[in-house]
């Protein structure tokens, strides 16, 4: 049966006999469905030749809608006579009426706001947490970022469990944090992109400690080169496993101990994750998913734990060579201090603050990505990928054999 010559039957909403449209439909398809040319007799048709691709979208759409309301076919009649009218006018009154609002409202709240959060630090400030007995979880604590941290968390007397793939550096870290003032240091080699590692070395901090009071989730990693370079698409899989996922398992497995003890988790972000720079697009994007997962966590947990989200700039670390800064084209943004960025994290984590973005110059720099967005585009495009792509370019040119992109690790 040619389907480019079936005949569409359509009847009014109330027929002879009683039957609903709906019924009328059950028999059109079955039609279709067993090559059947005529419909019963019982029903008044009109007639008008279709093509297969209205044929299907006709199937489609019954297929779609399954209960038993009459209000089923598209058209303007439907439209207007059924449920669809009222969100469509609704949401046209949002459009119109929630953006008016929204800036009247601003005008009167931000200022308040910015107050309150004003007053709030200076409180926070003068009665901040004492860490003195506290234990505190840190990945990717064998150097840069984390090994400083652990240094901070010392100098306030707390105990640590240093987490990282590189014992002999953690080792190190550990003995000169017990020097500086730590009570007590643990060292446990795991990798936090492998889900047994993170719940023993949970586990191991308990056995130890008794108790988590603090997880500081900064282990990650990143490649760099622009993305249609690369050869090896699944290298990429790695960076989501640490930097989100390796968030995500480290806190599943530590998250009933911080309960107990009305704990804080400190996340480790970037700056990438809202200002996308190229040559390291997967990294940001884990860096995305990792701060979605954290502010959704912060609404289902409440006040039962504390969530302090960090976004850093450039930092001078280790990872952050020379090397690193001319294959990804960064040399000309400022670096921050390794000691210094340590030292405002804990700080911010021991006032309690639920955001940290440090430098704090970068606060501006999100409300041009907001607010100028298509500007900060063209600035980016030109100054970043242009100069990105020209360097990689030689880069390769001086290098024999095939192109590998910098796998980089600030674990």
């Amino acid at each position: 049966m040619d389907t480019n010559h079936i005949e569409k039957h359509e009847e009014d909403t109330h027929l002879d006999g009683g039957v609903s449209e709906r019924g009328t439909r059950d028999l059109q398809v079955a039609a279709v469905v067993n090559n059947e040319s005529e419909v019963d007799s019982r029903y008044e048709k009109r007639s008008r030749v279709i093509t297969s691709e209205e044929l299907l979208m006709v199937i489609k759409h019954y297929g779609l809608k399954k209960d038993d309301d009459d209000d089923r076919d598209l058209g303007v009649e439907s439209f207007f006579g059924c449920g669809r009218l009222w969100p469509w006018l609704l949401h046209k009154f949002l459009n119109i009426f929630f953006p008016i609002v929204s800036i009247i409202l601003f005008t009167f709240i931000f200022p308040i706001l910015l107050l309150f959060r004003l007053c709030r630090f200076c409180v926070r400030s003068v009665f901040r947490e004492k860490l003195a007995g506290k234990v505190v979880l840190i990945t990717g604590a064998s150097s840069g970022i984390g090994e400083h941290l652990a240094y901070e968390y010392a100098k306030h007397g707390a105990s640590l469990v240093l987490v990282a793939r590189r014992e002999e550096l953690l080792t190190t870290v550990a003995r000169k944090a017990m020097e500086i003032g730590s009570p007590d240091a643990i060292v446990v080699k795991a990798d936090v992109s492998k889900l047994q590692d993170c719940k023993r070395f949970v586990d191991e901090a308990i056995k130890h400690f008794g108790k988590v009071d603090c997880l500081v989730n900064n282990a990650g990693t990143g490649i760099v080169g622009l993305f249609e370079d690369q050869l090896c698409i699944t290298d990429h899989a790695s960076v989501m496993d640490i930097n989100f996922w390796g968030s995500v398992n480290a806190t599943h497995f530590a998250l009933p101990h911080l309960k107990k003890s009305k704990g804080r988790i400190v996340v480790i972000g970037s700056c990438g994750g809202w200002f996308a720079t190229s040559g390291v697009s997967v990294y940001n994007a884990s860096k995305v998913a990792q701060q979605s997962f954290f502010e959704t966590l912060r609404i289902e947990l409440g006040s039962d734990i504390g969530i302090t989200m960090v976004t850093l700039g450039m930092v001078d670390t280790p990872l952050a060579n020379d090397d690193f800064l001319t294959e990804a084209n960064l040399k000309w943004l400022p670096k921050e201090s390794v000691e210094g960025c340590a030292k405002a994290i804990v700080n911010s984590a021991i006032r309690g603050d639920e955001y940290l973005t440090e430098p704090g110059w970068m606060h501006t720099v999100f409300l041009w990505v907001i607010l100028l967005s298509d500007l900060m585009y063209l600035i980016r495009r030109f100054i970043v990928v242009t100069s990105l792509k020209t360097s990689l370019q030689k880069w390769k040119s001086l290098n024999t054999g095939s192109f590998q992109p910098l796998d980089l690790k600030h674990n």
